[in-house]
Formats: C-alpha cells, structure tokens, sequence
C-alpha cells in the first residue's frame, strides 16, 4: 500500500472510531447493538465503555414506557448483558420485560409502516435478546414467526433482512439450511453499512453466499476498503460500529497473513538465527537441513507439510521437502559435501520444476541450499542459473556456520597432525 492510501484510509477509520465513541452513551440503542457484536475488542482500552447498567436501576431512573417497543429493546439489551457477562438473572426486570413484550406482541400488522419497530434493526435484536433471557418457548416460536414472514415479503431492506438471518440463528441454533445470499448483488448493490454487516455473518458462517465463500469473502472485502475510500460513511450510528468493526478485522488480518516475502526473510536470516547453535549439535545432510527449516517456518505457517508425494509426472512420483499450501509454495533443501555438488543441485531442481506442471496446488519453488563445502565463490552463478527458472521464486544458498564445522576442523588437523608422526 502507499503512504497516500494507508493515510486516507487511517483517516476514514478514525472518522469511523469517532462515531463508535459517539454513541458510547448509557442505553443507546445504537451503542448496545454494536457493544453485542463484540466492537469492544477491536476498541480494546481506547475508550471507556459506558453503554450498560444494572436494569433495576435504568428501570427506576428512567421509567420508560415498556409498552413502546424502543424502551422495550433496551431493557432486552441490559438482561441479556447482566445474564451473560455478570452472571445475574433479575427476575424482577425481566417480569417487566415480559410485560412490555405482551403489549408490544399484541400489535397488528407490523411491516405496514416504514416506521415500525419491527424495521428498526437496533430496536427487533434488542427485544430478541431480552426473549432469550426470559428464556421463554412460546415468545421465541412467536419472533421466528414474526421473522419468518417477514422474509417472505417482497423488496425488504437489505439491512433489516440481515439483522433477520442473525436472529433467527440466534433464536434457534437449529433453525436449518442457513439462508444465502446473493453475490452479486451483495457486493455490487449493498451500501457500505449493508456489505459490512454481510461479511461479518459470513465470516462467522451464520448464513452462506450462493458461490465458494471464500472467494467471495475476498472480492467483497476489498469492495469494502473501497466504498470506506471512496463512500465514507458519515453518521453517528451502529451501521458506523458494524463498518469500523469489519474493516479493522480485515486490515488486522491482512497485515499479519504470512506471505512469499516473509518465507524469504526467514529463510535468508538462517545464519544469524545459527548464532547460539552448539558446535556437538551436527548438521549431517539434507535431512539435518529439512528439520531445520522446519523449525524456523513452522511458527509463522499452521499448515505447513512435508516430505509429500506430488502427482506423477510420467512414471515417477517425488516427494517434496516442505510445503506451504496457502502460498501454492515449495521449500526444496539441499546439502552440499563438495562444490561440485552444487551444479548437480542445478540439475535436481530443475526435475523437481517439471514435477509442478500436472498439478494446481503448488507452483512455485524456493531452493535453499546449505554447503557445508563453503564454495563461495560458486554461489552467484548456481543462484543466477536457479533464478533464471520461472518456477523458482528465489534461490538462498547459505554456507556451513563456523560452529558446525569446527569439529570436523579439529578431526582434519589432528589427522594431519598424526600423518606427520
């Protein structure tokens, strides 16, 4: 990235964090629905949340009118937060809660204004909450009801439809086929607020996408840096939470992806890294070399293989060194004894390239060579000859450390020694 997009795009998520704190406010609607979708963490100590209280207290403060299905939400909120996170059940307020909820359950026709509660996302997950934690059946079967014929109706907002998916998962983890979405038209026709909120249920599979998700995650991610750079969002509300919540997990991830670049520099700092090496603890042969490698590359890439067999090429199948199968990318280590070894190394990696044309997982190569026979001046010319195959993403060619040829030093100079005799 430039220094101009990482700038522009830092100050679009401050613009973002700025909007998250300004709705940090005691029993904001707005700042309740963001607070359960786990904003806090990606806030982490940068401010102090305020949004919940006990909801005795509220209730007594406040005296809201339960029967207005707002006031009713955010008492769905505060249960749900002291049930969860304090460990309390209040029967007490959630008597109220299932109060209010009569009255609010008695209304007809509920998707015939625009302005009804049951089209207001903040105000139907707080009341969903607050029905799981009176934890009663019949009030659950009644909002799967309610949202089940919601999504039967034509031209529903996109954003409410998905704050459906979520409570219904929430309501019945076995509600069945998860509901899909549609590529398409997700990416290319959600607002930026309505993208974002499509990632995070896909992200944690809570509905599926009608193509592979992966592939999808990928193209609607990088659509949401763009809108965030191109659209950004200017309100101070939950759908400014959802965006600044998505968008960090993204940039966070990608910066931290193990990458070809971070492979090489691992590679290329085998020397220093073989500073406190013990000079008992032999490197014998490709073998001593593969385990090596193994140790340096296996913090940074979970899914590192070895020694696997590549499909046949002709007649013959080989098995390759270490693979990194997100990167499409194979670790070849050799051993050298004397330097004329290393054009025979030339001539095994470029049958090791052949093995790589059948096949679609791994397509590239790096070859690192330890040459105990400390050839030197032999290394520009087998790392150019290497290099020059497409296939080879990069030649590192190291030789032998002084601490692990100072046994054989000493066995070669007390034979010398004794041959003198």
């Amino acid at each position: 990235m430039s220094d101009q997009f990482d700038l522009t795009l830092s100050k679009a998520l401050e613009q973002l964090k700025f909007a998250v704190q300004a709705i940090n406010e005691p029993v904001n609607l707005d700042g309740m629905f963001i607070s359960h979708l786990d904003v806090k963490l990606r806030l982490r100590d940068d401010i102090s949340w305020k949004i919940y209280e006990n909801p005795l207290v509220w209730l007594q403060r406040s005296n809201p009118n339960l029967d207005q299905a707002p006031s009713l939400a955010a008492l769905g909120y505060l249960l749900n937060y002291q049930l969860h996170d304090v460990r309390i059940n209040d029967s007490e307020a959630s008597n109220k809660f299932k109060w209010g909820l009569e009255r609010v359950k008695q209304r007809k026709d509920v998707f015939s204004l625009p302005n009804s509660w049951a089209m207001q996302p903040t105000t139907v997950l707080g009341i969903c909450l607050g029905i799981l934690s009176i934890q009663s059946v019949s009030d659950i079967a009644w909002m799967l009801s309610l949202t089940t014929d919601y999504l039967k109706l034509p031209n529903i907002a996109p954003m409410v439809k998905l704050v459906y998916f979520y409570v219904q998962t929430l309501l019945n983890n076995s509600f069945g086929q998860k509901p899909k979405i549609d590529p398409d038209s997700s990416i290319s026709l959600y607002s930026l607020a309505e993208l974002a909120f499509a990632i995070w249920l896909v992200k944690r599979e809570l509905v599926d996408v009608k193509e592979e998700k992966e592939s999808w995650l990928k193209t609607a991610q990088g659509k949401l840096i763009e809108k965030i750079l191109r659209e950004p969002y200017e309100g101070d509300d939950y759908k400014a939470g959802i965006i600044f919540l998505v968008a960090i997990d993204y940039i966070e991830a990608r910066s931290q992806r193990p990458d070809f670049d971070l492979v090489c520099s691992l590679l290329e700092n085998f020397l220093p890294a073989m500073e406190r090496w013990k000079e008992k603890w032999e490197v014998k042969d490709e073998y001593d070399v593969q385990s090596l490698l193994w140790l340096i590359l296996r913090p940074s890439f979970a899914n590192l293989t070895y020694e696997e067999y590549l499909p046949k090429f002709g007649r013959s199948s080989e098995r390759y060194d270490i693979g990194i199968p997100e990167l499409g990318l194979i670790i070849e280590a050799k051993y050298t004894r004397r330097s004329t070894d290393l054009q025979k190394i030339v001539e095994e990696i470029g049958k090791d390239v052949a093995q790589l044309q059948p096949q679609t997982i791994f397509q590239h190569i790096i070859a690192f060579i330890y040459d105990e026979s400390c050839s030197t001046e032999r290394h520009a010319w087998v790392k150019q000859t290497l290099e020059s195959i497409p296939e080879v993403k990069s030649a590192i060619i190291v030789a032998a450390p002084a601490i692990c040829r100072a046994s054989k030093i000493k066995t070669q100079r007390k034979v010398k020694i004794n041959k003198r005799k």
